[in-house]
Formats: C-alpha cells, sequence, structure tokens
C-alpha cells in the first residue's frame, strides 16, 4: 500500500501542470545558443542568451520555437560584445519578471521586446553596456515595473518620465546633458542622476515625486551658483540629498528647498568658502529640529564672522559638519571668540576677521 501512495506522489509531482514534473524549457537543442533552466523551487525558468553570436540568435529561440509556457522569470544577456539591439519582437510573446543586460554592446532595446512583460515585468536592469536609446514612452504601460537600473550607459538625455509604479530608478554614469520638465513619477523612493557631467535639471522637476526618499547627484556640474528653485524638493519623507562634487561656489536663497527634519544634505568637495546666512539659515532652521545634518566638508570655509550665526547657534552648529580651511572642525569653534560679530553692526568683517584670525591660532 505505502508503494502505491508513494508510487502516486510521484506521478503527481511529474506530470500535473503546476508542479516542478511540468515541462518548462524547449529542446535545448532548438534554442542553442541560449540556454533554459529551471529556477529553484520555483515553478518557472531562467533564459540565459550570453552566448548569442547576433540578435537573430536570441529572436529565433523565442519566435521559431514552441515554449511549454510563456511566463518566464528571468532574462540574461551578460558579457556579450556580438548583440547591438533587443529587436522588434525579439522575445516573441514570451513574458518576464526580470530582464537583465550586464556589461553588453546592446545600444537599443525596441518596445515590443517588452511589452509582452508589461504586466509581469518588476526589475530592467541594463548596465555598463551601450545603450543609447530607451522607448521611455511605454513605461505607463508596465504597470508592474518598480526598478530600473540603467548606469554606465550612452543615454545622453531624457523625455518626461512618467510611470505609476516606479520605485527605484538609477541612471548614474550616463552622459545625460538634458532632461525634460514634466516628470510623474508619484511613488518613486530613489533617484541616481550621479556622474552624469553636464547635466541640466529643470526648474520643478521634482513637483510630482512625492514620495522620493533619496536623490543623488555627484559630479553633475550643478555649479558654479546653484539658483533659486534649483532643487525644489516635494517630498514629506525625503532621507537624502547627495550633491557632492559639483564645483558649486555660490547658494542662492532657497536654491535648495524641501527638507525634513531628518534629511542628510551631502555638500561635499564643492568649493562653498562662506556659510551666507540667506542660503543656509531656512535649512538649518528645519533641520535643527531633528536629527538631519548638513555635511560640508571639504569646502574651502573661510571661520570669520561670516560663520557666526551659525557658530552662536548651537542647535544651528549640531546640524552642520565640516571643517574650516586651517582644518578646524566647527564644532570645534569657540563661540566666546564670535562674540563680538554678534554684537557689532557697524565693524566691518574683515576687521573681526582678522581679530578672530589672530585669536584662534
Amino acid at each position: 500500500m505505502q508503494e502505491a501512495l508513494t508510487f502516486f506522489s510521484l506521478f503527481i509531482l511529474y506530470t500535473v501542470p503546476g508542479t516542478s514534473g511540468q515541462i518548462l524549457c524547449p529542446d535545448p537543442t532548438e534554442i542553442f545558443p541560449c540556454t533554459c533552466s529551471h529556477s529553484g523551487t520555483e515553478f518557472t525558468a531562467n533564459v540565459d542568451c550570453s552566448e548569442a553570436t547576433s540578435s537573430d540568435d536570441i529572436y529565433s529561440a523565442f519566435n521559431d520555437v514552441a515554449w511549454p509556457v510563456q511566463n518566464l522569470r528571468q532574462f540574461l544577456l551578460e558579457g556579450n560584445s556580438d548583440v547591438s539591439v533587443l529587436p522588434e519582437g525579439a522575445f516573441g510573446d514570451i513574458s518576464f519578471e526580470e530582464i537583465v543586460v550586464f556589461q553588453t554592446s546592446v545600444a537599443s532595446l525596441h518596445s515590443t521586446a517588452l511589452l509582452p512583460s508589461k504586466d509581469r515585468l518588476w526589475r530592467l536592469t541594463i548596465l555598463e553596456s551601450s545603450l543609447e536609446e530607451f522607448p521611455w514612452e511605454i513605461l505607463p504601460q508596465l504597470i508592474n515595473l518598480t526598478h530600473i537600473y540603467m548606469s554606465g550607459n550612452a543615454l545622453t538625455s531624457l523625455p518626461p518620465l512618467q510611470s505609476a509604479s516606479l520605485q527605484h530608478l538609477s541612471l548614474w554614469k550616463n552622459v545625460i546633458s538634458h532632461v525634460e520638465a514634466g516628470w510623474s513619477l508619484p511613488n518613486l523612493r530613489s533617484l541616481s542622476l550621479s556622474y552624469n557631467h553636464a547635466l541640466d535639471v529643470p526648474t520643478g522637476f521634482f513637483i510630482d515625486m512625492g514620495k522620493l526618499e533619496e536623490f543623488y547627484c555627484t559630479s553633475c556640474a550643478l555649479g558654479p551658483t546653484l539658483s533659486t528653485k534649483s532643487l525644489e524638493f516635494r517630498s514629506a519623507t525625503m532621507k537624502v540629498i547627495n550633491i557632492d562634487s559639483n564645483s558649486i561656489s555660490t547658494l542662492d536663497a532657497d536654491a535648495i528647498t524641501g527638507l525634513q527634519p531628518n534629511t542628510f544634505l551631502y555638500f561635499r568637495g564643492n568649493e562653498i568658502r562662506e556659510l551666507t546666512e540667506v542660503s543656509f539659515r531656512p535649512m538649518l532652521e528645519v533641520l535643527s529640529v531633528g536629527t538631519g545634518h548638513i555635511d560640508i566638508g571639504a569646502n574651502p570655509v573661510k571661520c570669520d564672522c561670516s560663520i557666526a550665526w551659525v557658530v552662536l547657534n548651537p542647535s544651528f552648529l549640531g546640524s552642520v559638519w565640516g571643517r574650516c580651511t586651517d582644518g578646524t572642525y566647527f564644532q570645534d569653534l569657540d563661540p566666546i571668540i564670535f562674540e563680538d560679530c554678534a554684537r557689532s553692526e557697524h565693524t566691518s568683517v574683515d576687521d573681526y576677521s582678522t581679530c578672530i584670525d589672530s585669536r584662534m591660532k
């Protein structure tokens, strides 16, 4: 009796659709040089076309072969210099949850390669490749897409992106110089545009990013002047803003707005010489009531009377990190030395700065 039950169990396991016995992949010879493998304990499969010698190999594997199932987990193309395009209908009617293209020569991807996956694709990764063009206009149709990683490519411009589902967008280390206004990414949580060395962020760029938590734009050439409303955040959950190494020497009033009490603003490696009160005070008034801070390290800040308004306010001083040009940490400055700055309204800043310099030595 036990043997009969065991046989019946195995029969069910290997023959009933929806179990691990379901045939998931075609005959390997029919899709070569692509390969298809079972995805662990999941009842789905992964396809790897890294050995393809042309886009025709990929097209043929999906369009000239009868696939037992159409909903697969992952497509992978890695370390390939022979495929330069994922053409129209590249995957036929096959859909994926993830598409990964890594270290390839792929320069473009046709919209119809993605549309069969419009209801299932949640992560799209195209890294360290040659991507110059992408069909951004189909984003609204990719209703489950939450993650896009396209770093290390050759994208030069971005149209107004619109997606109700996208949460993470990474486009660092491209050659993006032009960004159009009108983005609508209401559920976006993190955005990385770092190392696009000639980036022009339009005014009002963040208006419809109401859930943004992290913005990275290191080495984006935002300087030398960050103008009013350059970075106007609209999210009550803003946690991290990183604009390190942008050659910023001047910060106009309200250049950065929308900080929250617990926001960390990283401003390192710029050219700020003076913490002007009109520019920095509104930010510190917000940050000083929470755990947020401004990190202005590696800027040539001169600790003369122009910084007195910070030094003489313990809350402000605790919310800004950095060093003077002589290496003194802001937190190590003696408030007593700066009291004369605050008392005087008529004596020039330069006069008191000379006095401060001599007393700090």
